[in-house]
């Protein structure tokens, strides 16, 4: 019978049976050659190579890896290709190279690849092994490799000193062993409360315990205090300053009637009890105040509290009722004796006055709860109107509210404030501000003056953005008054004397209204997009100098209002003197060509004069600066035109024919145009001149400073 290996399966011959059989060479030698072969097929590849990549290379020609120059013929581990299909061990050529011959197939990958890599500044003297776990099929899976031992295997040769840093603390329990000891150090470091890992703690631990040991709820010395089963704790009779005091020294300082602080009468007062009420002499110096509080004892406005205040300043003494946490501060008086505070009667209801010049300050990083008189967060209050609220309605000083920048949702109200040598501050930035921001301003029935300085007003949906009613005097300045609200107002005066600079206004139905007998100065402001710069009504007087806003009518007077111009003479037209009035004289400063059966602009573009700078050159149109009826002769002389030919010169309004002039030549000849008319013009209407022949040619526009010009003058 026939003997086969028992790994590979090759037929054996047995001398003792096979000895007379004639071979097949097909069974006896080919078949065990092809199990040998398949076996052998299956067998890890660990033939060496001479370098292995550290990145993608093209595989092809002839090239260097890991500081190897390769020729053909040398043997490469490839494992870093961006591809990772195409890792595996090549054959390197002057062409493309080719996978290796141990390596090259599917079948030769089923037990994987393990190299050792013979030169390379990287890789030299390494081992590397195939890790992939699943099935691989050659040129479609992606064939990865791992270090598996060599030059840099872990030994401690290998790895070498390594710096430890105590900064970072642990965040997982994975890492490399310079992290993992860092993470260590750190701890450490936190444990002992050192400067750095290795610094020594100040007490060791076994120290401690000793320590700890003899902790104890007595008074002895040089040990920790120990509450005892009571929770008490206890230490030894006081006697340094800075001792603790102890409940049987308090107890004998409470029980002793020797006066022990030593307070006299001054400081103290006489009392004494008569029936339900405490009678008290009380010693105050100049402007201070006593606060004395009945806690159980409210009203809607907050407790109820009491103040006597005494001023050197008039002699006279104020006691005040009044409710503590509100608004609202009154002077009463007490009708009985009786426990019941309901039957006070109130004497007046009015506010406090001022007793001298105050400044409060608003951020919005404050509080309202704050006092506001320290211009830093834990001092001043949040909104504009805590501030005013602590105003008292007599002002004979000076009140200041100053806000810092910021974004404030406030509609900001001063009102009803009186008093004498009174002057109310709100102040914001000192320029026109973008960085104090409030909804809107009201400043109405004060009979003392109001500065409110440097705030952008934001409203689109109140009737104006600032709002002075029945004021005295209010001053506004550097106020940016600009979000588009085409149907409101910019500054708004009823029955008040305002003054109004250095601010701008823009893209308002009207930028400054005065009515019902107001007083408005205006001076040096600015702004663009207004339908109506000023409007005056019901005998109100607007006067405006130096800078002022833009719109697409200057003013507007109703009803007896009067406008003052920069000279302050109520004509409008100032003292009557040409130099006073608008007018401008232009001419053609080149021959212009004018084309058959076309409106053509003249070119009036040289200016002989321009009186107040009405006329623009570069756009050939004269812009009316004030309402009013102005006087314009036009003239232009076409040349050579035919006989029968007609032409027209017409004035054009804000881009519209408005009038037309016609002539025809009964020859041919020059034909000259003239139009001389008064026309009414509003404020910010422009004018220009425009011409049109009837010729079959193009024609020429004489530039002549007394054929072709335009001349233009207010009249009145």
């Amino acid at each position: 019978m026939p003997k086969y290996t028992p790994n590979l399966n090759i037929q054996l011959a047995d001398p003792a049976t096979d000895g007379n059989q004639t071979f097949n060479i097909d069974t006896m030698i080919n078949n065990p050659v092809e199990k040998l072969d398949e076996a052998l097929g299956l067998v890890p590849v660990s033939g060496d190579v001479r370098a292995a990549t550290t990145g993608n290379i093209v595989l092809s020609g002839a090239q260097t890896i890991d500081g190897i120059a390769l020729s053909a013929g040398n043997r490469v581990l490839v494992k870093n290709q961006t591809a990772g299909k195409e890792n595996g061990i090549y054959t390197v050529a002057t062409g493309p190279w080719t996978r290796a011959v141990d390596a090259n197939s599917t079948a030769k990958l089923a037990a994987g690849i393990s190299v050792y890599v013979e030169e390379g500044a990287a890789n030299g003297k390494t081992q590397w092994k195939m890790t992939n776990t699943g099935a691989v099929t050659l040129d479609t899976t992606a064939i990865t490799f791992e270090k598996t031992g060599g030059a840099a295997s872990a030994t401690d040769a290998v790895i070498g000193s390594r710096t430890v840093s105590d900064t970072t603390a642990p965040t997982g329990d994975t890492g490399t062993v310079t992290t993992l000891f860092g993470w260590l150090a750190n701890m450490v470091k936190a444990i002992t409360g050192g400067a750095t890992w290795r610094t020594l703690p100040g007490m060791s631990i076994a120290a401690i315990k000793t320590v700890l040991d003899a902790a104890t709820n007595l008074g002895t010395p040089s040990t920790l205090m120990k509450r005892d089963a009571s929770g008490r704790a206890q230490v030894a009779a006081p006697s340094a300053a800075g001792d603790i005091a102890r409940k049987d020294t308090v107890d004998a300082h409470a029980s002793r009637t020797d006066n022990p602080h030593a307070v006299t009468a001054d400081q103290v007062g006489a009392v004494r009890k008569l029936g339900g009420w405490w009678d008290a002499a009380l010693k105050y110096g100049a402007g201070e105040s006593l606060n004395l509080k009945k806690p159980t004892e409210a009203t809607a406005g907050g407790d109820i509290g009491f103040r006597g205040v005494y001023t050197n300043n008039d002699g006279k003494a104020v006691v005040q009722l009044y409710t503590l946490g509100g608004n609202e501060k009154g002077v009463y008086i007490r009708l009985d004796n009786a426990d019941d505070w309901s039957s006070t009667e109130i004497l007046t209801d009015k506010r406090l006055m001022t007793r001298t010049d105050v400044t409060y300050y608003v951020r919005t990083d404050g509080y309202d709860s704050n006092s506001g008189t320290v211009n830093t967060a834990a001092g001043a209050f949040k909104t504009i109107g805590k501030a005013i609220s602590m105003i008292p309605q007599v002002v004979n000083h000076t009140v200041t509210i100053n806000v810092g920048p910021g974004a404030y949702d406030e509609d900001v109200i001063l009102d009803g404030y009186t008093g004498k040598n009174a002057v109310i501050n709100l102040l914001g930035d000192t320029i026109v501000s973008t960085s104090r921001t409030i909804k809107s301003l009201t400043i109405s029935n004060c009979v003392v003056a109001v500065i409110a300085r440097g705030f952008n007003i934001t409203t689109t949906t109140s009737n104006q953005s600032i709002a002075v009613v029945r004021a005295q005097y209010a001053g506004l300045s550097y106020m940016s008054i600009v979000q588009s609200a085409s149907n409101k107002h910019g500054i708004y005066a009823v029955s008040a004397v305002c003054y109004i600079n250095n601010s701008t206004i823009s893209n308002k139905l009207v930028a400054i209204v005065a009515e019902q007998g107001s007083r408005v100065t205006a001076s040096n402001n600015a702004g663009s997009g207004n339908t109506a710069v000023f409007s005056s009504a019901s005998g109100s007087i607007v006067a405006k100098a130096n800078g002022m806003p833009t719109g697409t009518a200057l003013e507007q007077v109703v009803t007896g209002g009067i406008t003052l111009q920069e000279n302050g003479v109520i004509n409008p037209w100032g003292d009557n003197t040409a130099g006073s009035r608008p007018y401008a004289l232009v001419c053609l400063l080149a021959s212009q060509t004018i084309a058959p059966a076309t409106w053509v602009k003249v070119n009036y573009v040289r200016e002989i004069y321009d009186q107040l700078n009405n006329y623009d050159h570069t756009t050939n149109r004269f812009i009316a600066l004030q309402t009013g009826f102005y006087h314009v002769s036009a003239s232009a002389l076409l040349l050579g035109m035919a006989a029968g030919v007609g032409a027209y010169l017409s004035i054009w309004i804000n881009g519209e024919q408005y009038l037309t002039s016609f002539a025809q030549n009964t020859v041919q000849q020059d034909l000259q145009l003239h139009i001389n008319k008064p026309i009414l013009l509003l404020a910010g209407q422009y004018m220009e001149i425009y011409v049109i022949q009837y010729s079959s040619v193009d024609v020429g526009l004489f530039h002549d400073t007394t054929k072709t010009n335009l001349f233009i003058h207010r009249e009145g």
